[in-house]
């Protein structure tokens, strides 16, 4: 009796050996089941800060650029206006049109036939017994209303001086407003239409 209790004693002591082995060296280990967890979140931080950095920088680099080049293309506006407001407002009678003429460089197609027409339409004005008259224009500052990628509208302030053959017989202020359309690299002004005269 006393060996058969022994026996099974002994084999109870070995399954249960058997069972702690078997879990010990196939159990899952705590350590493999939370990397892989820890590695996506570590991976997707850096790609998504990896992406915002790329974004922004995009961003940036787009924006600075629109910027850069709305900013020449003001100044550039600017410098047209300034131009061509004086030159077109400074003129007398005895020139024969010469300030018109030698802005039709500045001058779209269609404007520069209509400035021809203007001038043969005045031309036939004249009968040659004129006094002498006379405007000289100051340019006072420049105002860069619209600006899209193609066209643009300004308005020039300009201080008029009229002149007879002695001496100014009045000085006004008056507003020149300019449209312009892009061809090339050029801004061409489409149009000049005159305000209405502000006297002092």
């Amino acid at each position: 009796m006393k060996r058969i209790i022994l026996i099974v004693g002994a084999l109870l002591v070995l399954i249960l050996a058997g069972l702690a082995l078997y879990w010990f060296y196939f159990r899952p280990s705590p350590a493999n089941q939370n990397t892989a967890p820890e590695n996506n979140n570590v991976n997707q931080a850096i790609n998504s800060h990896q992406n915002d950095n790329g974004n922004e920088n995009t961003n940036t680099a787009v924006n600075d650029n629109t910027n850069q080049t709305a900013s020449l293309g003001s100044e550039k506006i600017r410098q047209v206006s300034r131009i061509f407001a004086e030159r077109y407002g400074s003129y007398s009678n005895e020139n024969d049109f010469e300030n018109l003429v030698a802005l039709k460089t500045y001058m779209t197609d269609k404007f520069q036939k209509e400035t021809d027409n203007y001038i043969t339409s005045e031309k036939s004005k004249l009968t040659g017994n004129e006094a002498y008259f006379g405007v000289i224009s100051e340019m006072l500052s420049v105002n860069v209303i619209s600006l899209t990628e193609n066209s643009a509208q300004a308005a020039v302030t300009l201080r008029r001086t009229e002149r007879n053959e002695t001496s100014p017989t009045g000085t006004y202020f008056q507003n020149l407003s300019l449209k312009f359309v892009k061809s090339g690299n050029d801004w061409l002004v489409s149009s000049a239409a005159w305000q209405e005269k502000i006297t002092q």
